[in-house]
């Protein structure tokens, strides 16, 4: 092999690992379908992750506050459905449901799971 195509072999872009979080919208789906593609496109592992945000310390706020986040028995019913893509079936792939602030959540997992992607929605052009 030349020099030349060493350089431009050494110069791919790999993405071993992507991840991409959750919050089960109709712009997450979107974003997943762009991972997915990107996933099967580079034979990458891709992990979907959703953060479930911690309990409040005032219950008081429950009652004043309506609810905007799954709870976790939602979150594990969305994530089933998420597990049936079949395009999700096709590869490598893990499903994470952890708890706590979401971007904790998403250094936590990027950290361990040596992430070399991580997939986002912009809220504001997402809907």
């Amino acid at each position: 092999m030349s020099t030349l195509a060493q350089i431009h072999q050494a110069q791919r872009v790999r993405f071993q690992q992507i991840l991409i979080a959750t919050d089960f919208s109709d712009a997450s789906q979107r974003a997943l379908a762009y991972a997915l593609a990107i996933a099967r496109r580079y034979d990458s592992v891709l992990s979907v992750v959703h953060a479930i945000p911690p309990e409040p310390r005032d219950q008081f706020h429950l009652k004043l506050c309506p609810r905007t986040e799954p709870t976790p028995t939602e979150a594990e019913q969305e994530m089933k459905q998420i597990a049936e893509n079949a395009r999700l079936a096709a590869l490598k792939h893990r499903l994470l449901l952890e708890q706590g602030p979401v971007w904790d959540v998403l250094a936590s997992v990027i950290q361990r799971e040596s992430v070399d992607l991580l997939v986002l929605v912009r809220a504001d052009v997402a809907d």
